[in-house]
């Protein structure tokens, strides 16, 4: 299942399908900030035909598939992407030398806790600083953010998130290409391969 743009409102049963689906070994990829993150009720007319969205929510911090995002992160510099999780060997990355460049706004999410439900099998994001030496030993260190998610969830299902607003805008470029070709194969549960 791919979502190909900003999927703005879910209604709660639909969500709730989406992550059953997922758990149960299905794949989906969404594209697009802000997606699955508001409710909305549907209030069909009496043939099902048509509707009227009510009671519309704020966005959570959480999407369907729990990954806690961050709000949307612009900057004035453009800033490279590195693999921060995962597997530096898995498909996601494929015929990519391991960075993608020239990205100025972020839709980041937190790495899930270790021993979770979701594993992350490889995530892009902007390098965090150096911790400071002078630091405080109590203060925490800056913690990762991923901006390219591939996670799973349950023992076979599969999310990917691409939280760059960007994307498709940059489809020409070829390493952009490469992984949106990246993607696209691991919803098909093939080996992800380099095309030129």
């Amino acid at each position: 299942m791919l979502l190909a743009g900003s999927e703005r409102w879910v209604t709660r049963p639909l969500a709730r399908r989406l992550r059953r689906y997922v758990q149960d070994g299905g794949r989906l990829a969404m594209f697009g900030p802000d997606s699955l993150r508001r409710a909305v009720t549907i209030r069909a007319d009496g043939a099902e035909a048509s509707g009227e969205l009510l009671r519309p929510t704020q966005p959570t911090p959480l999407d369907p598939f729990g990954a806690r995002l961050e709000p949307l992160r612009r900057s004035k510099a453009v800033e490279p992407l590195a693999q921060l999780g995962g597997d530096p060997a898995y498909g996601l990355f494929t015929g990519t030398s391991g960075t993608l460049d020239g990205f100025r706004a972020f839709e980041e999410s937190i790495p899930p806790e270790e021993g979770g439900k979701a594993t992350v099998l490889g995530a892009m994001g902007v390098a965090p600083p150096e911790p400071d030496p002078d630091a405080p030993a109590d203060e925490t260190p800056p913690e990762a953010r991923y901006a390219l998610t591939a996670i799973r969830l349950g023992e076979k299902g599969l999310v990917i998130r691409v939280g760059l607003p960007e994307w498709t805008r940059r489809l020409r470029e070829p390493q952009i290409s490469q992984v949106t070709r990246n993607i696209v194969d691991l919803l098909r549960g093939q080996e992800a391969q380099i095309r030129g």
